[in-house]
């Protein structure tokens, strides 16, 4: 039995984030990107992260940051909200998502609309504004 895609598709992480984040297929839309980034952060995949970031989001990406954030959180959940753009062709898109973790034993949750761009073909995350309760 295969396992499901931590990235809430109800499809087996084989048919669905795995071949993006193993580079052997790219994702098509920008929902696809951020899902598979999702399943990246569950799976502690830094390097899938690292490649799939360009632009402002790339400026402050901090490795030893990140590679922390990842050891010390358990990803468990992924819904999103809202879709604006970032369809097969389109230059940019936007995906508002609610992604659950756990942290030291206690829940949380991250609030975000993340901004993509499509560079030659090639979806990458260039920013997100997060939102507080």
């Amino acid at each position: 039995m295969h396992m499901k895609c931590p990235c809430g598709s109800m499809q087996s992480l084989n048919m669905c984030c795995e071949p993006f984040i193993l580079n052997k297929t790219r994702p098509k839309t920008a929902e696809q990107l951020m899902r598979s980034r999702f399943t990246a952060y569950s799976l502690k995949k830094i390097d899938y992260i690292h490649q799939t970031t360009q632009g402002k989001a790339l400026e402050d990406f901090d490795m030893t940051s990140a590679l922390y954030s990842m050891n010390n959180c358990q990803w468990t959940s992924l819904t999103i909200l809202n879709t604006l753009l970032g369809m097969e062709f389109d230059e940019t898109g936007f995906v508002e998502f609610i992604a659950s973790y756990i942290s030291d034993g206690l829940e949380y949750t991250l609030h975000e609309r993340s901004e993509f761009a499509n560079i030659d073909g090639h979806w990458t995350y260039i920013d997100g504004e997060q939102y507080t309760a």
